[in-house]
């Protein structure tokens, strides 16, 4: 690549990386809301018992599991 299509392929990069920041953000603060107001009008819109179900498979029967995920993420990281 020469240098100008470097900068352009730069410029359009930083736009999707930009883009994509802002849209996890709004995911983020969605969810928070929705848990905030699953909290004080009595889980309207079932997330607290979704979280709470996926938790509790995790403990029951997904330790192993998450260990090795996390046995993975080690290794990925490197």
């Amino acid at each position: 690549l020469n240098t100008r299509s470097y900068m352009k392929l730069n410029k359009y990069t930083k736009t999707i990386r930009k883009t994509l920041t802002d849209l996890i953000d709004i995911l983020i603060n969605l969810f928070i809301f929705t848990l905030l107001a699953g909290l004080v009008f009595d889980d309207i819109f079932g997330v607290l018992g979704r979280i709470t179900n996926m938790l509790s498979n995790i403990s029951s029967n997904g330790v192993s599991a998450l260990l090795g995920l996390m046995i993975i993420y080690t290794y990925i990281k490197k």
